[in-house]
């Protein structure tokens, strides 16, 4: 009889194991067949950042600091601009045209001499030569078949002749010649040129340049107080002036100094609307803008909200792209939503770094980055980094 009650108490207990090792399958199967986000989700487990391969070039897309966050709490909002590069200058670019010529004429014979050359550019061009040896007679030059040179030459010195530019042409051609001896017809008239060549000054010029960007009908309502701010450095040593416009509108007009520091604007709130140009113009000089950033305050709540921008050059060279968050270590509860264009990415974690990984996230052309914090805690660090596949 007792062995009959060992009997089903065994088979009961096997029943049981069966019925757990069935839900537990039941449980895995459900879990593998999640989407990629919400299995993590489920198991708290960070977005994989892949094993670099040897010698990658890493770049950064995007950095930021957003400080300490808390919920339901007024945010700035930063919009970052791309920056800009204005300059004047001039480059001096010297070219040799021949090692030496020797040009003659006498009653019975004519030595002239011809060069031909190209210019990128038909701005100012100045001819140099050098003489050397027994030199007689007028030395005269063409450019293109027209005279631009005459002058009796006796001594051995430098030559540095400009060259009219109505007369330069894209391809052109240097022709020389020295006089006949005249009366003293059993003399022969002699040049003996070396290192000739031209030489020029080419300007550079970019003096003016504009950059786009834009607020939701949301932003511009509750909008507070606006701000441009950029850091400002100096290529050269000239001064400028620099004149700021938004929307045609005048936002700073001031001399500057070759230094490098940083300038913060305010914006006058009427000026905003939804697709915004900014505008940059300098008279002289060669100076850097960078950091550039227009900061909104807003009346009601906001969350720290981003833009940046990625060309196509970059959008097609990069691979294995990473949102790196670098936290304050206070041993709590960090909890957050990401919002990357249209993707959202839950942050949960006690620890100090977190990852995601967002190489298909990320768009051509404007990138959005929203953060909505669930409980509060500090951001020092927030950046996109990406391997450059140069293939």
């Amino acid at each position: 009889m007792f062995n009959k009650i060992g009997q089903k108490e065994e088979l009961a207990g096997k029943a049981v194991m069966i019925i757990i090792l069935v839900i537990a399958f039941l449980i895995a199967l459900y879990i593998l067949f999640l989407p990629p986000e919400e299995r993590r989700d489920l198991l708290n487990q960070e977005e994989p950042t892949g094993t670099p391969k040897t010698g990658t070039t890493f770049i950064e897309l995007f950095s930021e600091s957003p400080g300490k966050l808390y919920p339901l709490k007024e945010y700035i909002t930063t919009k970052n601009i791309p920056s800009i590069d204005l300059y004047t200058k001039t480059t001096i670019q010297a070219d040799t045209l021949s090692q030496s010529l020797f040009i003659s004429k006498s009653l019975f014979s004519n030595n002239p001499q011809t060069i031909y050359f190209s210019l990128d550019s038909q701005d100012k061009a100045t001819l140099f030569f050098s003489l050397t040896g027994e030199n007689s007679g007028t030395l005269r030059i063409y450019i293109n078949n027209n005279l631009f040179f005459s002058e009796k030459i006796s001594e051995n010195d430098v030559k540095l002749i400009n060259i009219p530019t109505r007369f330069l042409k894209q391809e052109n051609s240097l022709y020389f010649e020295v006089s006949s001896p005249g009366l003293f017809f059993w003399k022969t008239n002699e040049m003996h040129l070396k290192d000739i060549g031209i030489r020029q000054e080419i300007e550079s010029i970019n003096i003016k340049e504009q950059r786009l960007f834009v607020f939701t009908n949301q932003e511009i309502s509750s909008l507070k107080t606006a701000k441009l701010s950029f850091y400002q450095f100096c290529e050269k040593d000239i001064g400028g002036h620099l004149t700021i416009l938004l929307n045609n509108m005048e936002l700073f007009n001031a001399n500057l100094k070759c230094i490098n520091t940083a300038t913060n604007i305010d914006i006058p709130k009427d000026i905003l609307k939804n697709e915004n140009i900014l505008q940059f113009e300098i008279d002289k000089g060669e100076f850097s803008f960078n950091q550039v950033k227009i900061q909104t305050d807003t009346k009601e709540q906001t969350f720290p909200y981003y833009t940046f921008e990625l060309s196509s050059t970059e959008f097609n060279k990069i691979e294995n792209s990473t949102l790196k968050i670098t936290m304050v270590d206070d041993g709590k509860l960090k909890s957050a939503l990401f919002y990357l264009n249209s993707e959202k990415l839950s942050l949960k974690t006690r620890d100090v770094n977190y990852n995601f990984y967002v190489q298909d996230y990320l768009e051509y052309g404007t990138n959005y980055l929203r953060i909505e914090p669930l409980s509060p805690f500090e951001i020092i660090s927030l950046k996109i980094t990406a391997e450059e596949n140069n293939d």
